[in-house]
């Protein structure tokens, strides 16, 4: 298990998506940009499903809503 800032890292999330997020991914200048892409780089390795981000990207999920 992988942890971040001391703690275990936590991969439920909120249970909204069926993927990882991966953020900060090519983002020159960000601290963390480096061990996010060896983070992204695991993932793929081990076929876990995920998507990366690059700072300023957003994932939009269009989807009927209730009301």
């Amino acid at each position: 298990m992988h942890s971040a800032y001391g703690a275990q890292a936590r991969f439920d999330g909120l249970a909204l998506l069926d993927y990882v997020v991966v953020p900060h991914i090519d983002s020159p200048g960000h601290p963390e940009t480096e061990i996010l892409g060896t983070v992204a780089d695991h993932y793929r390795s081990q076929g876990i499903a995920h998507r990366t981000l690059r700072d300023g990207e957003a994932i939009v999920i269009d989807a009927p809503t209730d009301h």
